[in-house]
């Protein structure tokens, strides 16, 4: 009885005819439709320009965006209930993402490395992308970059029925792994990188129905 007086108190919602007990069992699988991210790069190293085809401008350079989100978003518990709990909510929610876009690395003599379309795991863990080097021209994909939990990370219900997510993910500050810094270093030489080096921070908007 408690979940359909805190249900009925919704505004906005549609709720008419299908009962709260529907979301009682998780966790529930939302599809991610629309959204991305964006990252200031603060990572430098003097002959090395790093640079995207697809900067921010509303980031100082050198910065990229990455677009056309897709992916899982994972609710662990009754929505009815975390509607009204932010705090449970964002502790329930976890996040599988791909998106587009591309970071450059080049040198004075045209070496080039090139990280794109990544696939992430938020709010921890790390991101992959396709990275190709000239070692590995056709590009593999690999662990990049990795971080702890983001300064804010804020799932929204916007709808229980149909149900009807959003996340806004903000100060995601990623780190080098060490295989991507070796990348970098069998590429421009001995020192360019290690492992634990910040690369930029990031923020993120994405949503799932």
């Amino acid at each position: 009885m408690r979940k359909r007086v805190i249900a009925a108190g919704l505004s906005g919602l549609a709720l008419a005819g299908v009962t709260v007990a529907a979301y009682a069992v998780g966790p529930l699988a939302l599809q991610v439709g629309e959204g991305g991210g964006a990252c200031a790069i603060s990572w430098a190293k003097s002959g090395i320009t790093v640079s995207s085809a697809t900067p921010t401008p509303d980031l100082p350079a050198p910065s990229a965006a990455f677009t056309g989100a897709s992916g899982q978003l994972i609710l662990k518990g009754d929505p009815a209930e975390l509607i009204t709990d932010p705090e449970a909510l964002a502790a329930a929610v976890t996040l599988g993402v791909s998106a587009t876009g591309q970071v450059s690395f080049v040198n004075a003599l045209g070496t080039r490395v090139d990280v794109s379309d990544p696939n992430a795991a938020l709010p921890t863990g790390d991101v992959t992308f396709v990275v190709k080097s000239p070692a590995n021209p056709d590009g593999i994909r690999i662990p990049a970059f990795q971080y702890s939990a983001p300064e804010k990370f804020s799932p929204e219900l916007k709808q229980l029925l149909p149900l009807h997510a959003a996340v806004n993910v903000e100060g995601l500050t990623l780190r080098m792994t060490p295989q991507f810094a070796e990348v970098l270093n069998t590429s421009f030489g001995l020192g360019t990188a290690s492992g634990g080096d910040t690369f930029g921070t990031c923020s993120g908007n994405f949503d799932a129905a």
